[in-house]
């Protein structure tokens, strides 16, 4: 089937309207299910995404399939044709899915009237995320060049899927934590070269962030849950703006750093945890405390380096909504010009540079 391949892929700004005006992280894959659907006239699009400690591929939303198939349907790497992109890390695309020898029907879920099928595998480099599946009940609907954009549309979304995938997995029962080891102080100025070239300007050193800076911050007056719902709706607005601001002036490859934080932000499971605290009487700074440092000692455990790094976005959110929480400003600016110097940048720090146009 001919179809514009400018009218099927997602914009920037049709992705961000996912992260905004999905309530929880149910909704933002049923989203991205409902938009990829629409997006590549398909009569069914699935997202799987992958749970490491089971080795499955789990359906977590779907548009087209019956809905209790939604965390009943799983997969192993290979099982099915779903399973196969997934354990190739290639896109798999059949006219007739009912008669290939890989299909995997799955009983009571509402499949068999869909002949087309294509599955690509979500991935951040290598590694596998999940998959986006797309079905049609018509045969051979789908042309090399769906495949194309198919994938064009995954990439786009896979910062996104991956983070929505982080958060599931944070939504068992915490794991003992052990301490973190407080960052030293910068001593001496020998280090790697966070962009090339050749600058000129004042140096300005720009502290390491820590658990610490989030202990350090009291309240300068009693807070309750109106206060916290208000700091809430506060970071969510300003993630948005840095969103926008990115996009305009730096790339949209950027701006999604501030989605996947949203994404964070709303998670149900990470805001109910600050919520029951504050609801059993623990003030609502001390909550977010005791929230953000069992989230960022979870991740430091885990042993993929990539997930671990994403320690570093729950210190951004969680240092952002302690900053609304307590009226306090964001310090981090007038850097124009100027040589940054840090041990390490959260995410929006390093992006905030690149916006106020540092020498190096």
């Amino acid at each position: 089937m001919t179809r514009d391949p400018s009218k099927l892929i997602c914009d920037i700004g049709e992705l961000s309207s996912i992260i905004t005006d999905a309530a929880d992280l149910d909704g933002l894959l049923q989203r991205i299910a409902n938009t990829v659907a629409a997006h590549m006239e398909a009569d069914v699009c699935s997202v799987y995404l992958y749970d490491e400690e089971k080795n499955e591929l789990v359906l977590r939303a779907t548009k087209g399939l019956l809905a209790s198939a939604v965390g009943t349907v799983r997969l192993r790497p290979g099982d099915g044709l779903t399973g196969l992109a997934f354990e190739k890390r290639q896109p798999v695309c059949v006219g007739d899915a009912l008669q290939h020898p890989h299909f995997r029907f799955f009983p009571g879920i509402g499949e068999e009237s869909f002949r087309s099928f294509v599955a690509v595998p979500i991935l951040r480099g290598r590694r596998g995320v999940g998959a986006l599946t797309l079905q049609s009940r018509q045969p051979d609907h789908f042309s090399p060049e769906d495949v194309q954009n198919f994938r064009a549309i995954t990439a786009q979304l896979s910062t996104i899927i991956e983070m929505a995938r982080l958060l599931l997995t944070m939504e068992g029962a915490p794991r003992p934590a052990r301490p973190l080891t407080a960052l030293a102080d910068l001593k001496v100025v020998s280090g790697r070269v966070g962009s090339e070239g050749c600058a000129m300007g004042a140096i300005v050193h720009v502290k390491a962030p820590s658990l610490d800076d989030l202990r350090a911050l009291q309240s300068p007056r009693p807070l309750d849950l109106a206060d916290f719902r208000r700091a809430v709706k506060a970071t969510e607005r300003e993630l948005e703006d840095l969103e926008s601001s990115a996009t305009a002036q730096l790339s949209d490859v950027t701006s999604i750093i501030f989605s996947a934080q949203l994404l964070m932000l709303r998670d149900s499971v990470w805001l109910n945890a600050m919520e029951t605290l504050i609801q059993d009487g623990v003030p609502p700074d001390e909550a977010v405390h005791r929230v953000v440092v069992e989230y960022v000692e979870r991740f430091e455990r885990m042993e993929n380096n990539y997930f671990r790094e994403k320690r570093y976005d729950v210190l951004d959110v969680g240092q952002r909504l302690l900053r609304n929480l307590l009226g306090r400003q964001d310090g981090q600016g007038g850097f124009a010009g100027r040589i940054v110097i840090a041990r390490e940048l959260l995410p929006s720090e390093a992006l905030k540079l690149g916006l106020q146009k540092v020498a190096g």
